[in-house]
């Protein structure tokens, strides 16, 4: 399984973006939301008036699940994943985060246990 590389903005951010895992557009490319979920979730953030490229943008498990199913994955995987995403949150928040944004039921699942 390939790891996809979270989007890091090119100063520190107060917001997060957090979904659930890549897809299989987001497994070509290495980075997080591109395919057809980035697109709707890019207007959505336009149309709210935030700039996509100043968020933090990662997942709950940065590896593509197995035929795109989350509860397919290896229970060591996510609890890999949930642990390397608490990681990032609390140096995010020492840099200035405070809205963390789940895009779909798992990320808000995960993020709120």
């Amino acid at each position: 399984m390939r790891k996809i590389a979270d989007q890091i903005p090119p100063v520190p951010s107060k917001i997060a973006l957090v979904g659930e895992a890549p897809g299989r557009d987001e497994e070509l490319q290495g980075k997080p939301f591109v395919g057809a979920s980035g697109r709707y979730l890019n207007r959505l953030l336009a149309a709210a008036g935030i700039s996509r490229a100043l968020c933090y943008v990662t997942n709950v498990v940065q590896v593509r699940p197995p035929n795109n199913d989350f509860d397919k994955l290896p229970r060591e995987v996510v609890e890999e994943g949930v642990g390397e995403l608490r990681r990032k949150l609390v140096e995010w928040k020492s840099k200035g985060l405070n809205v963390v944004v789940a895009v779909g039921g798992k990320a808000l699942e995960y993020l709120t246990g």
